[in-house]
């Protein structure tokens, strides 16, 4: 048995032990190496730029690029991509995180910074948020994640929303956390939404500044996850 002194949080040292498993490189080092996270998450991304290369060339698409970037430097992400699209173009976002950590300003920036843009969000609805409801009504730091993600610190503070967590009426927690994100959206002009939800888990929402998007959006939905088209 040995003492192992790391500054690192337990959260990094499992990322880096996951990322590592075939690495030979002592765990002391390992740890302690101030670049190691990086590299090992420059290899993904790598992996990732080839196999986003070897889609898009298989479906004809020549013009596809992938940026690195850190979505919580809004300002970086919108310049980077302001230097690779026209200004006069529609452009529709896909947001695809694994749960709630996304932060609104971006959401925002973007709207901003392009204009003409539409969303495609996956919201962690059913799974991020639902396993947390009751932790962040209780623990300000741990409600300081969700309210980032909505751009707006009063959910967990509103005294309806309180009252439902004692009564673990999580269903209609849900239900008030997509509202209140809906609510956010329209303050930056996106006033129009279509929303999904899959297998409980997630849900997929389009966010559009006009309702003529919706129509085009109902119309390329039309084909479920499945492959089978709906009857509407």
């Amino acid at each position: 048995m040995f003492s192992l002194k790391t500054e690192r949080t337990i959260y990094e040292i499992l990322q880096i032990l996951g990322k590592s498993l075939l690495d030979k490189t002592p765990i002391n080092q390992l740890l302690n190496k101030s670049d190691c996270q990086n590299v090992k998450e420059r290899d993904c991304m790598l992996l990732l730029f080839k196999q986003i290369k070897r889609n898009t060339s298989e479906i004809g698409v020549k013009n596809a690029k992938t940026l690195i970037a850190d979505y919580n430097n809004a300002k970086d992400i919108c310049t980077k991509i302001k230097s690779e699209i026209n200004p006069k173009n529609l452009n529709l976002i896909l947001i695809d995180p694994t749960d709630c950590s996304v932060p609104f300003e971006l959401i925002k920036n973007l709207k901003t910074e392009l204009n003409n843009v539409d969303f495609i969000i996956n919201i962690a609805t059913g799974t991020d948020f639902n396993r947390n409801i009751p932790m962040a009504f209780q623990n300000e730091e741990r409600a300081k994640k969700y309210g980032s993600f909505l751009g707006n610190d009063s959910f967990f503070t509103d005294f309806t929303n309180r009252e439902l967590c004692k009564v673990s009426d999580f269903q209609k927690l849900r239900e008030n956390f997509r509202i209140a994100y809906q609510n956010s959206l329209m303050k930056i002009g996106l006033k129009y939404f279509s929303l999904k939800s899959v297998n409980h888990y997630y849900d997929i929402l389009f966010a559009a500044g006009h309702p003529q998007a919706i129509k085009f959006w109902q119309q390329a939905t039309k084909i479920e996850y499945d492959g089978q088209r709906t009857l509407f």
